[in-house]
């Protein structure tokens, strides 16, 4: 802040600091009022981010995001309403016009800030929101962001923007009749390229629309897009190795693209995707991709279940194919089927839908004990409770697959 106020000091600025939570109505007031000459511009460039995936949103993590942003701005309109304000600005984001994957709240707050701008316009008063894409230099808001979040972001078409680019774009937005601008870099060649484009871009690309979807009917899961219904003809006219290395490489490929790396090979069909460096917000893009490749609809936890690209792949297969996905099942020697192979139970903290269904109660039939094994069980059994040493058995749920 020192140095801001510097800098605009030998520019011949006055520059006067007084802070307060802006959120917080009668303090903003206090401030304003003691403006000597009134304000005749506002700029609201605060922000605050708790990325999280819609599932785990919480109210006070919404809360903690719109109050800055909502609460913030509301405040700054109201009680300038008797200055004789020429300049509102709002900064608000590309991820409110566009979205962005695990902020929701971050992302209906500046879609606020974009409509309270139209809001004000409608009524003649000043007012304008610029929707900023990603700066190259780090702030606060953006230093945690790691080598996969960039990826992420770099591949739907926002590449970092320069310092310089940034303020020439703030310049532009004075000449600007629209009350919301998107200020970003974009690259049309990654917008060209094999990634989900969003349609807000897609005029900007060579690509069409993608076709509407047929629904047919299949024995997997009783109904398939036009996408899962192409791929399934192609898996089904291979041989049962071939389709499992046809679905392997379509699952390692989805996964190395969200984690951005250059090859599939980069993925080990049997490494745990937290391992990889997959989290919360990957694992949705990576569903969103597999969905849109298979035409699957495919849970926001399917990387949760299946853990592992191996994994994931046997489920799409099942998916897609049903019980036609694998060889018939080996038999034994005295022609009775092979007992089945255990299977891994994943890493509660990695795969916890999974593991919750693990844990879960059976849902089989209530079942009493078997018969007496040599005990008088009406001298063991006592209801009630003061009886040390006797038994007091609670009723139990059969297990079919444990023989008593």
């Amino acid at each position: 802040m020192a140095e801001l106020v510097e800098e605009l000091t030998v520019l011949g600025a006055l520059v006067e600091v007084a802070a307060c939570d802006v959120a917080d109505r009668g303090a903003l007031a206090g401030v304003l009022g003691a403006v000597s000459g009134g304000v005749s511009g506002v700029v609201h460039a605060a922000g605050v981010l708790d990325d999280v995936t819609v599932q785990a949103l919480t109210g006070e993590r919404l809360d903690r995001v719109m109050a800055v942003k909502v609460a913030g701005a509301w405040n700054l309109h109201e009680l300038t309403a008797g200055h004789d304000v020429r300049l509102f600005v709002v900064f608000s984001s590309a991820a409110g016009v566009l979205g962005a994957a695990g902020q929701a709240n971050y992302a209906a707050g500046n879609t606020f800030l974009d409509a309270l701008a139209a809001y004000r316009r409608s009524r003649g008063l000043p007012g304008v929101s610029v929707a900023w894409g990603l700066w190259e230099q780090r702030s606060a808001m953006t230093g945690h962001l790691s080598d996969t979040d960039l990826t992420r972001i770099t591949r739907a078409g926002v590449v970092p923007m320069s310092d310089d680019e940034g303020l020439r774009l703030l310049d532009a937005t004075g000449e600007s009749e629209e009350s919301l601008v998107l200020a970003a870099r974009l690259d049309t060649r990654t917008l060209d390229a094999d990634a989900p484009v969003q349609p807000m871009l897609r005029g900007l690309t060579k690509k069409s629309a993608p076709p509407r979807r047929r629904t047919l009917t299949t024995p997997a899961n009783g109904s398939e897009s036009g996408e899962s219904s192409a791929l399934r003809q192609r898996l089904l006219a291979q041989r049962s190795e071939d389709r499992r290395s046809t679905a392997l490489h379509l699952v390692r490929t989805q996964v190395s693209a969200v984690l951005g790396h250059d090859s599939p090979d980069a993925v080990a069909a049997d490494r745990v995707f937290k391992d990889l460096g997959l989290d919360s917000l990957t694992a949705v893009d990576l569903r969103n991709r597999l969905s849109a490749a298979t035409g699957l609809r495919l849970p926001a936890t399917v990387a949760f279940d299946h853990p592992t690209s191996a994994a994931l792949t046997d489920h799409i297969l099942t998916e897609l194919l049903g019980a036609q996905h694998t060889d018939p099942q080996p038999t034994s020697g005295t022609g009775t089927p092979a007992p089945a192979r255990p299977s891994t139970i994943p890493s509660p903290s990695w795969a916890w839908p999974a593991a919750t269904r693990a844990v879960s109660p059976p849902r089989g039939p209530v079942a009493s004990r078997p018969g007496r094994r040599g005990r008088d069980r009406r001298s063991a059994h006592r209801p009630g409770l003061g009886h040390r040493g006797r038994l007091r058995p609670r009723p139990g749920r059969a297990r079919p697959d444990v023989r008593a």
